[in-house]
């Protein structure tokens, strides 16, 4: 994935975030991540995340299973039903 990729995931990261209504570190709690971890994922800053990390991301942010692979592709987030938070 080009860096392009990952400035995408970081904006949608950080619209969700602000949907949400939660700091950097209220995010890292749900996930959990590590507060750093959200710091560079909203940065673009690497690359080359776990599917650990991306998992927790994703939970964290209420999307659905594959959704950031879905952002890092040019698609759209899905937000999680209810029941699968």
């Amino acid at each position: 994935m080009t860096n392009r990729n990952w400035e995408r995931l970081a904006e949608a990261v950080q619209r969700r975030r602000a949907e949400l209504g939660l700091s950097q570190r209220a995010l890292a709690e749900r996930g959990p991540l590590s507060r750093d971890r959200v710091q560079k994922i909203e940065g673009a800053l690497r690359d080359d995340y776990s599917l650990t990390v991306l998992t927790a991301l994703e939970r964290a942010l209420g999307w659905q299973t594959g959704s950031v692979e879905a952002v890092l592709a040019g698609g759209e987030p899905v937000a999680a039903e209810p029941g699968d938070l």
